[in-house]
């Protein structure tokens, strides 16, 4: 009677579940309890087998072959031995796996929008920032002119500087100097090809129009630096004559650095023609492959400290200075080297005149020197009051020197000292009469370059004590001076902070002493009209001769971050 009731129970199970008598002829399916209760009686389990039509329903069969479980090859969910029946395939892929698709679809799509959001924002975030290095680096570019323009409303200066290309080419470049974020920054402004004349007029528009376009007001302009060319500062056609008329408040400098080459550029004739034959002497030397890789060689053997020499150019000041340095102390491997080379015999009677020789050393001495003040008067740190310190520092070091070289007492000249005593001689009274005289001669040059005046923007330095009310101020002005100087805080800001930056910060606070401070500290000292150049031809090489190196040279020229996630949005 149980077997039977029990009977009746399957054959319900199987009707609600719309299993035709075809198929349950083929495999039974045992509901759950009727399987326990045939397990607690001693009833073995039967054990299922797969058939390849359970393919169709989605199924593969896996562990064991004689008793398979079923696989759904979709959501790779198992199912028992006991389950392997088409009425529970079927009821998995149409309802269980449906249902849970459905809900995973709707999340998937959320998901995939928000991650494609996320995604696009980052990847153009990180391409700006790629851009940013790369064009660091001097490479590919994709910044443009939009990175800096925080000097369109504020006072500034500006300097200018004309160079030809490797492709030929006319190139301006406009370095501009401004306040920002209370530091005084130095960035490049334009960087612009002359189609055809660099007369003052092309010079002009070519800056007149970036101006306009970028609605920058002249009359924010308070000083134009340029190197003294005359396209630049004629009297009536010159750029600088033509700015000045569209920007009354401005005035115009010649850059320091460019002076300060000119006043030791002059030497007596005597050394002209020792660095003249310096000159050949390496060019003998470096003219030919062959003869600088035997000079090398050589140089290895007696184990010297440098390899080669150094080639001159009238172009660049520092390499006039390291020239002569770097022949006196290679001067022995050269001496053996020209020895062993009939070609070179007249080289070598210049290396074995001890009066070529202490002429020789004397120009590494002196062009050591200026070269260490050239690299002293550069950097943004710098000031007109540090370039005027450093200028006034070397008028009397030449005195000091000249009264030593009179007194025949050379240890101001370590190179010249060093020979003297290898040697065991003295000076000979020509070659002291020619140092003598070149001391003068840059004397006198220095003067005419940097005339002595009287400072009137010296409080500037130190404004906590002057004692009376400088030039050109207002009461009002004075009174507004008097309040700065009197405050506590502010003196011991003015002991931490470097010049430039303590003036920044009081613009706001103080705008009367401010608008005369900034006239004094934004002129360039400058040394960008070096470093300039050399960024342009180190990124626009002839093998890309056709690149626009303006965006590179904004990056590489700057100090400023562009914000990256500002150009995003």
């Amino acid at each position: 009677v149980t077997l039977q009731s029990e009977d009746e129970q399957l054959q319900s199970f199987v009707a609600e579940k719309s299993v035709s008598t075809s198929e349950l002829s083929k495999v039974k399916e045992f509901p759950p309890k009727y399987i326990k209760k045939q397990e607690a009686a001693g009833v073995k389990r039967p054990k299922r087998k797969y058939d390849e039509s359970y393919l169709s329903f989605g199924f593969m069969y896996v562990g064991n072959k004689d008793v398979p479980d079923a696989q759904c090859i979709v959501c790779n969910k198992i199912l028992a031995n006991n389950s392997l029946v088409p009425a529970k395939f079927r009821r998995h892929l149409e309802t269980n796996f449906f249902k849970r698709k459905r809900d995973s679809l709707g999340n998937c799509n959320l998901l995939m929008i928000k991650i494609a959001e996320t995604d696009n924002k980052s990847a153009t975030e990180a391409s700006y920032r790629v851009s940013y290095h790369i064009a660091l680096a001097g490479e590919a570019h994709t910044i443009g002119e939009t990175l800096i323009k925080p000097y369109a409303k504020a006072i500034y200066s500006l300097h200018l500087d004309e160079s030809t290309d490797v492709s030929g080419l006319a190139v301006l470049l406009v370095f501009v100097r401004y306040r920002f974020n209370n530091i005084i920054e130095e960035d490049l402004l334009l960087c612009e090809s002359l189609q055809s004349n660099t007369t003052g007029e092309e010079i002009f528009n070519c800056i007149n129009n970036f101006i306009r376009k970028h609605e920058i007001s002249w009359g924010k302009c308070i000083d134009v630096c340029t190197d003294g060319a005359q396209t630049m500062i004629g009297k009536i056609k010159g750029a600088v004559t033509r700015i000045i008329n569209v920007a009354p408040e401005s005035i115009k400098s010649h850059c320091i650095l460019h002076r300060q080459a000119l006043a030791v550029k002059k030497i007596p004739a005597y050394l002209k023609i020792v660095l003249d034959e310096a000159v050949q002497i390496i060019n003998f030397v470096k003219s030919q492959p062959l003869q600088s890789r035997l000079f090398k060689i050589l140089c290895e053997e007696m184990g010297s400290q440098h390899k080669v020499l150094l080639l001159h150019t009238e172009v660049r000041w520092l390499s006039r200075g390291k020239v002569p340095v770097r022949l006196s102390e290679i001067c022995s491997e050269l001496l053996v080297f020209f020895t062993s080379d009939n070609s070179g015999r007249k080289c070598n009677d210049c290396l074995t005149n001890s009066s070529w020789l202490m002429r020789l050393v004397y120009l590494a001495d002196i062009f050591a020197k200026l070269n260490e003040i050239n690299l002293s008067l550069q950097g943004k740190k710098v000031t007109l009051f540090t370039t005027m310190d450093k200028i006034f520092s070397l008028k009397n070091k030449w005195e000091f020197w000249a009264s030593s070289v009179e007194q025949n007492n050379f240890d101001c000249f370590p190179t010249v000292h060093e020979f003297l005593t290898e040697i065991n001689s003295t000076v000979h009274e020509e070659v002291s009469s020619t140092i003598l005289q070149h001391l003068h001669d840059l004397q006198s040059s220095l003067l005419e370059y940097f005339p002595t005046t009287t400072d009137d923007n010296a409080w500037v330095r130190n404004p906590f004590v002057i004692t009376a009310k400088p030039v050109g101020f207002t009461a009002h002005d004075y009174e507004s001076l008097i309040d700065l100087i009197s405050d506590s805080d502010l003196k011991q800001k003015f002991k931490d902070l470097p010049l430039n930056n303590f003036w920044s910060s009081l613009i706001e606070e103080y705008p009367n002493v401010a608008k005369h401070v900034v006239r004094v500290l934004l002129p360039f000292p400058t040394y960008l009209c070096e470093t300039e150049f050399s960024y342009y031809t180190a990124t626009k090489t002839k093998y890309r001769n056709r690149l626009d190196a303006a965006p590179d040279m904004r990056i590489q020229l700057s100090s400023i971050i562009p914000n990256i996630k500002r150009i995003c949005d």
